[in-house]
């Protein structure tokens, strides 16, 4: 009898999905930006690029001012990947400070926080609710360990989070797509229903970006205005915001030398 009690007034299992629809991304390179134009549609950032192509908006902003420039006009000239977790995290913030200070549109701030773990059922749960998807780093084919071969965007959960909604932007061929070998639902091109165990097993997640929008200036850090290299700390600069602190920074010191080091406080 009062396991039946139990079973009638059992709460059902809680599922969310957020509005964020599939991008492809558009080199076998370009994951981080594919899942960067996914966040910043999401968080109503406008595209940068008036010839319409988001992905490439989101590379000339980034290498705007810097060592990549000509990357500005021709996209095609940076099919590189992120490289690292701290590439896209530096991305990510970057890419509304600078439609603001360059184009002048309206953006909120979004910033990005990296995680060397996947995260936990309740986590999950918790980030949805919240209006936040996550990125997942995760390495379908093995790789090296601690450092993920690929991103994808988790935009929802199913089951109290045991179940992943997950946007990849890699247009897998069907008979090598490691979410339909694991045993994952494609719900529809680029989206997959996956258990959270099995993301962490099959296609190795093993670390998240967590990711929150806010109006511009609710942040107070100061951005950082000089240019910690080999040689010191060089400054003060001119900056915007759109250059963050651990960003690469590189210029010509008063005696016509080259210099490169990271952007700090």
């Amino acid at each position: 009898m009062l396991a039946t009690i139990v079973a009638m007034f059992a709460l059902p299992a809680r599922s969310e999905t957020l509005p964020i629809d599939p991008v492809a991304q558009e080199s076998p390179v370009w994951c981080w930006i594919a899942v960067t134009e996914m966040l910043m549609k999401h968080y109503d950032v406008p595209n940068a690029n008036g010839g319409g192509d988001y992905q490439c908006g989101i590379v000339g902003t980034i290498a705007f001012g810097t060592r990549a420039q000509m990357c500005v006009s021709n996209c095609a000239l940076c099919q590189v990947p992120a490289g690292s977790a701290q590439t896209l995290v530096e991305a990510i913030e970057a890419y509304p400070k600078r439609v603001r200070a360059l184009l002048g549109l309206n953006a909120d701030d979004v910033s990005a926080t990296h995680r060397a773990r996947a995260l936990t059922e309740d986590e999950v749960v918790e980030e949805i609710d919240d209006g936040n998807p996550m990125i997942a780093g995760i390495s379908p084919s093995g790789g090296s360990p601690g450092v993920s071969q690929h991103v994808a965007l988790i935009v929802g959960y199913d089951d109290d989070g045991a179940t992943l909604i997950v946007n990849d932007p890699f247009p897998f061929d069907p008979s090598h797509n490691p979410y339909l070998a694991a045993g994952a639902n494609e719900l529809e091109p680029g989206q997959y229903e996956i258990s959270r165990t099995t993301y962490k097993s099959a296609l190795r997640w093993r670390e998240t970006i967590l990711v929150k929008s806010s109006a511009p200036g609710e942040d107070t850090q100061s951005p950082p205005h000089f240019c910690c290299t080999a040689a010191g700390r060089l400054g003060p600069y001119p900056n915007d915001g759109s250059t963050l602190s651990g960003g690469a920074c590189f210029g010509t010191n008063a005696f016509g030398i080259a210099f490169q080091g990271t952007a700090c406080l």
